[in-house]
């Protein structure tokens, strides 16, 4: 993060003295790179429709690929840059690296085990000047992946920055990261484990609602569907989580655990068998199953209230014959 860092230390040492002055805007290509889904799958957008984050006039038709390196060897693609404003603009090229997940700082350092792929990617330019409105360059780059990568998943970014073209002010910047997901061929291991999970036995009202987390002990990402199975107390399967819900976990390798609720809205009153299933890489299932009762509180204490009754009244009857057999006993 060091050339970043230098970047910014220029752009407040030109502050000083600036005739107009506006603030820096960083902005990100529209992609959930933290959802439950798989990031590349959700990266492409429409420039022409929804082209923009707020403040930023540069778009990335497609915002992320997945690539497969094998050591010892140089992979070359390319990705496209769109002007989408109304004004002509230069750019800036240069890999950069991308930590993905919401708590990434925790997760990966930032020269760490899973970002070293920053340091093997080269662009064919650094610079494109004159980008004018509606046009669309394209910038390729080269992976070249040493002998001794390690195996498994590999993340790095290639930002495009707008420059400012000589301004003595400091303008606002405006910047889009193209993000990578690699995969170095080799030894790569898929394994996940569910590390918590949580059904109620008891539900008074409302949604019946549990939750698990899962872990990615590996050192690639994976994606895992878990599913909510709920049956009668006879065995009759009354739900089961619909494949367009959003039940997936995208994990990324040796991260903290990653939560995912299931929810049956609203049951019906009763008792039913409730499973979490949990889908890991190479096809491995985890289940957790429950015994779980669907009862509003009057209705269960109505219930323990009756059953106490006829409790005291059995109790009440043996007592009774039980004295009166001792007198038949005793005349």
């Amino acid at each position: 993060m060091g050339d970043y860092m230098r970047g910014k230390s220029h752009l407040f040492s030109k502050l000083i003295g600036a005739i107009a002055v506006s603030s820096i805007v960083f902005a990100s290509q529209p992609l959930a790179v933290f959802a439950n889904t798989d990031p590349t799958q959700n990266s492409q957008v429409n420039c022409g429709t929804a082209p923009l984050v707020e403040g930023t006039s540069i778009c990335l038709p497609n915002a992320a690929e997945r690539i497969i390196l094998a050591p010892g060897q140089e992979t070359t693609r390319s990705f496209t840059v769109r002007n989408g404003g109304s004004t002509t603009y230069s750019l800036e090229v240069s890999p950069s690296f991308f930590l993905p997940s919401a708590d990434a700082g925790d997760r990966f350092s930032v020269d760490g085990f899973f970002t070293e792929m920053r340091s093997w990617i080269t662009v064919d330019r650094t610079e494109f000047r004159n980008i004018a409105p509606g046009e669309t360059i394209t910038i390729t780059y080269t992976v070249n992946t040493p002998a001794s990568a390690p195996a498994g998943a590999q993340y790095a970014g290639i930002n495009v920055r707008t420059m400012e073209d000589g301004s003595d002010a400091m303008v606002a910047q405006k910047q889009l990261q193209f993000r990578l997901f690699a995969q170095v061929s080799g030894d790569t291991v898929e394994r996940g484990e569910v590390v918590a999970h949580d059904i109620p036995g008891w539900v008074k009202s409302g949604d019946l609602i549990t939750s698990l987390s899962v872990r990615n002990s590996g050192n690639t990402d994976f994606l895992t569907t878990n599913t909510l199975v709920v049956k009668s107390l006879f065995g009759r399967e009354v739900f089961r989580t619909p494949a367009t819900h959003d039940n997936t976990i995208f994990l990324y390798p040796q991260s903290e655990p990653v939560s995912v609720e299931l929810t049956f809205s609203e049951p019906r009153f009763g008792l039913y068998y409730v499973t979490q299933q949990t889908v890991l890489p190479l096809g491995e299932t985890i289940e957790n199953t429950r015994l779980v009762l669907v009862a509003p509180t009057w209705m269960v204490v109505t219930f323990f209230v009756g059953l106490g009754a006829v409790i005291v009244l059995v109790g009440i009857a043996v007592a009774t014959r039980i004295a009166k057999s001792r007198r038949l006993t005793t005349e």
